[in-house]
């Protein structure tokens, strides 16, 4: 199967592009800005003053959306309302997908059944002609069948308080106001309610200046009112999945850099894999593989590392290409009758020299692994949205009653990133980082072209020992990795977590608060040993027990047939209970290292007093000899 993304995350997420039924942007958002000028004896205009308001509404969008990003900045908690078919949208402050600040500052009832019927709807009047069959009832029988839908929340603007001008206008500008276009992206831009309840309620000033201006024969408004719109839109239930969660992270996108290593074992025969590994190990010269088969893995290897430069989309190294010149896969030499596709044979020297161009191709190939990573660090642009609106809430209907509502599933959060640099500060891990990735990215390439060819890598890993142990076992280190992220996922899964609780185990919790006595029978009756420890208080007792597990057995203690646990007492009341290595068996295996260790010494001892006294002897008879 190739290593991709999606073999973790799953399939692609498809939310934004179901909900969405045009492919138009809402907004874009790097433009290049323009601001008016005044000097003295201009003749300013409405155009002049408007432009004005108009620089300064765009940059301050282009610094929320880009600085602080897109999402929920404080409140906006949507919750049950006492009225069947409603929920109340609590006050709060967030800035939409084009940067333009929604704020939300009294509470808001909304009606969501109304607004999902409307929507349905609309959509059946779109789809209906004269010629669509007939559509029977529904089935009584048929009930207990759940909706998914999502609350969103646009921002909107409206003229208010309008006036007449000094002069008179031909036409009527028709002050009691009129319903905007759409681009028409589904049934995100109704909100099921009235015009009054539309509004955020921060001013009643609107409604009596536009009927009392009705009468005016011309007006033009003099105040935008910043206020936002109710929706709802269908909840495709894919926000919570891996890919949704992870895919645009930084760790995904280093992981994608990461199975560009392995990538290749994937793309070309298993025969021209294995052979790249022993290459890189250095016992391609000894594995006693043909000629062609080792000329057939140069070359494909080669070939996969030139595309994985020719179409990255990123090029710092600007004569990284040119170092493939000089790295070639030499043809096998012919036999002896002088052609070279019948050549099966196995030549140590030709094997050699496959081998070292083999290996410089690895290193072309970790020098794309640094640069794909250097890539990934630095923040993108997001791109320019295709909807307005924000998911505050989802929420689950049945029988047509509101049963549940999540105001985490799809719903995102703005940043405060000044605030997070300033606690980070506190130890200077941000420094810190920088210099790591100022040396990782910006020094010298592992491979480059120069006569003779430079490597650096030598420098780096003169034994070959990060080489070898990328490539043993036909890269079974990635690929050990890539595994091992799939167990982590799996591990905090809600089937994880269920699955780490054991059939027939002792739940230790149950202990706590529990008599002495009646712990100590309940422990001897599952088998499992103890030991215990007075305390005066909960302070004396470790956070972290003696014997660390994983996360998950420390957040959910169970205690099977043979384990040892330590029990935390006051001398009547168990106060705590902790996995533990057994003291008395501890003492023994000391008293016996100890006995073992004992031992050893005496006899040590005794060869050295052996040993001299035979040096003792040596001496005499020197000594009796030269008197004689």
């Amino acid at each position: 199967m190739p290593l991709t993304l999606g073999n973790f995350f799953g399939t692609t997420d498809t939310r934004q592009t179901s909900q969405i039924s045009c492919s138009c942007p809402a907004c874009t958002g790097l433009n290049c800005l323009e601001r008016p000028r005044f000097f003295a004896g201009q003749l300013i205009s409405e155009t002049e003053l408007n432009s004005e308001i108009d620089y300064m509404l765009a940059k301050q969008r282009l610094h929320n959306r880009y600085l602080h990003g897109v999402g929920t900045v404080c409140g906006l908690e949507v919750v049950c309302s006492n009225c069947d078919g409603q929920v109340i949208v609590k006050p709060g402050y967030a800035i939409d997908p084009c940067g333009n600040d929604i704020i939300v500052c009294t509470e808001q009832r909304f009606d969501l059944l109304k607004a999902i019927k409307a929507c349905c709807d609309s959509r059946k009047k779109k789809c209906r002609t004269d010629c669509d069959p007939y559509l029977p009832a529904g089935d009584p029988g048929c009930t207990g069948l759940e909706q998914h839908w999502c609350i969103t929340i646009s921002y909107q603007e409206k003229p208010t308080r309008p006036t007449a001008p000094l002069r008179n206008q031909p036409k009527s500008c028709g002050c009691g106001g009129s319903c905007g276009g759409s681009c028409g992206c589904g049934c995100g831009s109704g909100n099921g309610n009235s015009s009054k309840s539309a509004g955020n309620g921060c001013s009643t000033t609107s409604t009596s200046s536009s009927s009392a201006a009705t009468t005016a024969l011309s007006c033009e408004p003099t105040r935008v009112l910043e206020t936002f719109q109710l929706g709802v839109v269908e909840d495709t239930q894919e926000c919570d999945t891996a890919q949704a969660l992870f895919g645009n992270t930084l760790f995904a996108k280093i992981l994608e850099c990461f199975m560009g290593i392995a990538g290749f074992s994937t793309k070309i025969s298993s025969t021209s894999s294995t052979l790249i590994g022993e290459a890189i190990t250095g016992k391609l010269v000894n594995s006693q593989a043909s000629n062609t088969d080792a000329f057939a893995a140069c070359c494909q290897f080669r070939q996969y590392v030139i595309d994985l430069f020719s179409n990255g989309e990123f090029d710092t190294r600007c004569q990284i290409l040119k170092v493939f010149d000089e790295v070639t896969c030499q043809q096998p030499p012919p036999n002896s009758q002088g052609t070279v596709t019948a050549n099966l044979g196995s030549d140590p020297q030709y094997l050699q020299t496959i081998q070292d161009t083999i290996s410089k191709m690895f290193i072309a190939l970790i020098e794309y692994f640094r640069e794909c990573i250097c890539h990934q660090l630095l923040p993108p642009c997001p791109t320019d949205p295709t909807d307005d609106r924000l998911i505050m809430a989802c929420v689950t209907i049945k029988d047509g009653k509101i049963t549940d509502i999540c105001n985490f599933s799809c719903r995102k959060f703005a940043g405060a990133f000044p605030s997070f640099f300033y606690w980070l500060s506190v130890v200077p891990i941000v420094p810190l980082i920088r210099a790591v990735i100022d040396n990782f990215c910006c020094g010298p390439a592992f491979l480059r072209k120069n006569s003779p060819l430079v490597n650096e890598m030598e420098k780096i890993d003169p034994a070959g020992g990060l080489q070898r142990a990328l490539a043993e076992g036909n890269f079974a280190l990635p690929r050990m990795f890539l595994e091992r992220f799939g167990d982590f996922m799996q591990k905090f899964s809600i089937d994880g977590i269920v699955s780490s609780i054991p059939s027939g185990g002792l739940n230790l919790a149950t202990l706590r608060g529990m008599s002495l006595s009646n712990a100590q029978e309940s422990l001897k009756a599952f088998g499992v040993s103890f030991d215990e420890r007075k305390v005066n208080s909960r302070a004396e007792i470790p956070i972290f027990p003696q014997v660390m597990g994983s996360p998950m057995s420390y957040l959910l203690p169970f205690a099977q047939q043979g384990d040892n646990i330590m029990l935390y007492h006051d001398g009547t009341t168990v106060l705590e209970v902790q996995p533990s290595v057994p003291i008395m068996s501890n003492m023994r295996n000391v008293q016996s290292a100890d006995v073992q260790s004992n031992a050893q010494d005496v006899a040590d001892l005794r060869k050295q007093v052996e040993s001299l006294q035979a040096e003792v002897t040596k001496l005499k008879k020197a000594g009796s000899a030269r008197k004689k």
